[in-house]
């Protein structure tokens, strides 16, 4: 049996993917602001956010392999896929890590990936019974991110039903499936 996770971190590009991901945990695993690290993403203007992500994920990577011995870590990592396949974006990651001398990403690695296509915003609307397509920029709720609310309630109601509807974006169900492997930890 595994141990519940007792740390989560969270390497993300922005205060909106930020609110998403925490509402979520929170929403289906009871998981509370003392279990989460989130890194200190680039304030909007201040940086690219995928740049942010990139260039942190290998640090983390170590450190959560680092970490692995002594405390059950669980790492999420996500950065917009943008114009750019999801696929894409992994390799990025990974020769990111290449570049620093640090072993990819590796089935052993207690990691979740979550990388929207174009970005969250897509996956927000979409929840929120918007019709989408993974290529158009969907608005922003800039200042209002907590209004997330709804689509992480229609979204954990989808994972207990465990259905994906005919029009689920790829990139979701993708996401979906990868952190399939390291929720055993928030229960457990």
């Amino acid at each position: 049996m595994s141990k519940r996770c007792s740390q989560i971190v969270i390497l993300c590009e922005d205060r909106q993917t930020d609110s998403f991901i925490r509402r979520f945990l929170k929403k289906a695993h009871s998981i509370q602001a003392h279990s989460l690290r989130v890194l200190a993403y680039p304030r909007e203007g201040d940086g690219s956010g995928e740049q942010f992500v990139r260039n942190n994920y290998p640090n983390e990577l170590k450190a959560l392999r680092n970490r692995q011995h002594r405390s059950n870590t669980t790492l999420i990592v996500a950065i917009d896929a943008d114009d750019k396949k999801t696929s894409e974006r992994i390799v990025q990651l990974n020769t990111a890590c290449s570049d620093a001398g640090i072993k990819p990403n590796t089935a052993n690695d207690n990691v979740a990936f979550v990388i929207p296509k174009r970005n969250i915003e897509t996956w927000i609307h979409y929840l929120n019974g918007k019709k989408v397509d993974e290529t158009t920029p969907y608005p922003k709720f800039k200042d209002n991110e907590a209004s997330c609310q709804p689509a992480v309630e229609k979204l954990h109601e989808l994972c207990q039903q465990k259905i994906t509807p005919p029009d689920f974006p790829d990139s979701l169900a993708s996401a979906c499936l990868d952190y399939q492997k390291v929720k055993r930890g928030f229960s457990a």
